[in-house]
């Protein structure tokens, strides 16, 4: 009766020895897995704070380009109303010289005029 419970004792420590080998190997396994997910999860927030330094370069340049566009949208402005300016100026001086050049055609009509009446009296009468 003793080899029996010597023998069952035997087994009883087999099988706890088993069961912890078990055990020991599923724990083993689980920090392989959370080792590779600390990992991971390492990589990720790497990979996120990069990403969020390009986020913000991004943003930086953005803010960059949009004013680069309203200055040039400003100096735009200005050079159309100089244009638009430069424009009316010249109408406005077209115009003038316009009446300039039939002011100057009425007096050369004038001149011509009292030059004909000037060598009228001039001729004796009976010239041809």
């Amino acid at each position: 009766a003793a080899a029996g419970r010597g023998r069952a004792a035997e087994g009883e420590a087999a099988r706890r020895e088993s069961s912890e080998r078990a055990l020991l190997a599923t724990v083993r396994e689980t920090c392989a897995v959370v080792a590779a997910r600390t990992s991971r999860t390492a990589e990720l927030g790497v990979e996120l704070a990069a990403a969020q330094s390009q986020a913000v370069l991004a943003a930086s340049v953005a803010r960059c380009y949009a004013h680069a566009a309203r200055a040039a949208e400003g100096a735009l402005e200005e050079r159309t109303q100089e244009l638009e300016h430069h424009r009316l100026t010249t109408r406005a001086l077209a115009v003038a010289l316009e009446e300039a050049n039939g002011r100057v055609a009425e007096a050369d009509a004038e001149t011509a005029s009292l030059r004909a009446r000037i060598l009228f009296r001039g001729t004796p009468r009976g010239s041809p």
